[in-house]
């Protein structure tokens, strides 16, 4: 049968509802009309995905002859009364999340679409609606449907599974789905009572007013708070038999702890019909409240308007959003950097970099202009008492290295107060993959390092930074820099006892391949290949006495490896605007240790030392002598 549909609302969540439930295959629903609080803004919603009939009301959907079943999708104060009056009416339900404030309130619903023997689902909507997802037998996928207006909100395509859900319900006679029983919002309501009953958050539900436009009181109030298991705990056993894992739920910087018990998976109200707590939480007086640090948000200045700054900025911004906050952006000229601020909404826009480090908002600056101005620029914003994250390469060599890393240790504030902190953005280290690599290395699975092969090929010769030595040109600093930190890491900083190098020079004496091998006292190679010519498999392989590491592309920042003691992947977090560069989300981890290095009180980053990054230069210096690359910077 095609499900005929009814909808309450004409807001944001509705337009993403609507748009899935029109997605391919688009012959299985069919909306019928759309109510909303005035008949101008129904028709305006009705108008845009072509449904015949616009209410002024909701009451109109609910006696609509040809409607099968209603969404609504309202502002949450509303979904416990026009539930009600909807199942009452003789309609199946599908309300969005939350139905309720409480367990007593979704119970009467609950109890109301028993009584008219009518299908009644609260929508879990896409928090979240997941593309893949990592299973111990694999790596599973799925395509998000995609409707014919845009969404508003990340992956709303999902909520088409809920209404075929609704669909093979109601074909089938049930009149509760399977995949989201009474019993498991009950077990959410339950958590949710207990939870406001500790921390006192402010809940208020009006009365139904279909033309009030007030705002709702108390609904600012609100508090965040972290749902913490216990080591010793159990399976939260639903009846989905989920496991409880930990949530953070929005709110203001106050933070809070809660430890739940969970009741005993043979208590035999788990297997009673009519218990209404059937497998909900055995002592809600187990909940114990406990303070947590309060949480800054990490504000930003952006040096550059570039691609490198564009992925930094998006990565920064992607989700969760509301730890980093950029507050400006300096580029050479106003125009640009303005329209880099209009691009991410930042509000200051400035046409100098001066500006940025002199900003009093700014607690941390982000360097990803032309490497040839690193050092320079690095030092100038240390100078002026912010804390500073460099992109690579911060010097050419290693003296210009130590006389940034200096200037940050000069720097009287920074060690007095630790307020600076400087981080040379070799932002592998910082790579969640990359940690596990170094556990396992340090922890002796993987038996004594033999061997480590890691080459980077992409075709960038004709890139201006490449084949010009005033620009820095040359594949040593921008793309072999990888494969040096990765032997470094590996072999734990150890000072190469032989290092031997081979490049091809273009006509201005830039390098545009190599070949580095390392050789550590005892015996372990790493040979490190680049080139700047053609396009290759960007990977590396650790080899041990007693197994390898394969590290997947691209191998600087990583979704995946593969260990002795198994396969571990990563998700890259993805931002409002598309990255230029693969995997480029990566960067976000970078600016994550920053925020925990400053709140912690921290002056280095302990992913990457200035031992780390001396232990990289040391190398450079030592290639760029025996090649004879044609340094100008």
């Amino acid at each position: 049968m095609v499900l005929r549909w009814g909808i309450c609302g004409a807001g944001l969540i509705c337009n993403d509802f609507v748009s899935a439930l029109l997605a391919p295959p688009n012959n299985v629903h069919e909306v019928v009309c759309v109510g909303a609080r005035s008949l101008a803004r129904a028709q305006e919603f009705a108008d845009r995905f072509g449904i015949k009939k616009a209410y002024g009301s909701y009451d109109e959907v609910a006696t609509d002859p040809n409607v099968d079943v209603v969404y609504i999708g309202l502002i949450p104060c509303y979904h416990v009364k026009l539930s009600k009056q909807i199942l009452k009416a003789g309609k199946n339900v599908l309300c969005e999340k939350p139905v309720a404030v409480s367990l007593n309130q979704f119970l009467e619903v609950q109890q109301v679409a028993k009584d008219c023997k009518r299908f009644f689902m609260e929508i879990d909507e896409p928090f979240w609606a997941p593309d893949s997802a990592n299973l111990p037998s694999g790596k599973i996928t799925n395509e998000i449907p995609c409707g014919p207006a845009p969404y508003n909100f990340p992956n709303s395509g999902g909520l088409r599974y809920e209404a075929d859900c609704v669909k093979t319900c109601l074909e089938a006679g049930n009149l509760e789905c399977s995949e989201l029983t009474f019993a498991d919002c009950q077990a959410i309501y339950q958590i949710i009572d207990e939870v406001v009953r500790l921390t006192g958050i402010n809940v208020q539900c009006p009365p139904f007013l279909q033309a009030s436009n007030r705002s709702l009181p108390g609904m600012r109030r609100r508090r965040r708070f972290v749902l913490k298991q216990r080591s010793s705990s159990r399976h939260f056993h639903s009846s989905s038999h989920a496991q409880y894992r930990p949530s953070t739920l929005s709110g203001s910087r106050s933070r809070h702890c809660v430890s739940l018990r969970f009741g005993d998976r043979h208590d035999k109200r788990r297997n009673n019909p009519d218990s209404q707590t059937r497998g909900f939480l055995s002592k809600v007086d187990t909940y114990k409240l406990y303070p947590l640090r309060n949480t800054m948000v990490l504000r930003w200045g952006i040096c550059g308007a570039g691609f490198i700054c564009s992925d930094f900025v998006s990565a920064l911004l992607a989700p969760p959003n509301n730890v980093h906050e950029v507050v400006c952006v300096g580029a050479r000229s106003l125009a640009r950097a303005q329209e880099f601020a209009d691009r991410f909404g930042i509000k200051k826009a400035y046409g100098s970099y001066e500006e940025v480090a002199s900003d009093p908002n700014v607690d941390v600056v982000y360097i990803g202009v032309i490497h040839i101005h690193h050092v320079k620029l690095s030092k100038q914003i240390l100078k002026a008492g912010k804390n500073v994250l460099c992109e690579k390469p911060v010097a050419s060599c290693l003296s210009q290295f130590l006389e940034v890393q200096q200037v940050a240790k000069d720097c009287k504030r920074f060690f007095m107060e630790a307020r600076g902190n400087f981080l040379s953005a070799i932002w592998s280290r910082c790579n969640p993959i990359y940690r596990k690599i170094k556990e396992e290395i340090r922890s002796g699975n993987l038996g004594e390092i033999l061997h480590v092969q890691c080459q980077f090929l992409v075709p960038i010769c004709n890139v201006d930074r490449i084949n010009k030595p005033e620009l820095g040109g040359g594949g040593l600093h921008d793309i072999a820099i990888y494969t040096i930190q990765l032997a470094t890491m590996v072999f734990n900083n150890e000072k190469p006892v032989k290092i031997t190098a081979d490049a091809s020079l273009s006509d201005q004496g830039v390098d545009l391949n190599g070949c580095i091998t390392l050789t550590y006292k005892n015996g372990g190679k790493a040979v490190l290949v680049y080139s700047t010519l053609f396009q290759g498999k960007n990977s590396a392989i650790i080899y041990g006495s007693n197994g390898k590491i394969e590290i997947g592309e691209p191998f600087w920042a990583p979704d995946s490896a593969n260990l002795p003691s198994g396969k571990i992947t990563n998700e890259i977090p993805c931002g409002p605007v598309p990255y230029n560069f693969t995997n480029s989300g990566g960067l976000r981890y970078e600016a994550d240790c920053v925020k925990k290095c400053l709140e912690a009180g921290n002056l280095e980053c302990s992913e990457v030392t200035f031992a780390d990054s001396q232990a990289v230069y040391h190398i450079i210096d030592e290639v760029v002598r025996q090649t004879g690359i044609n340094v100008q910077w």
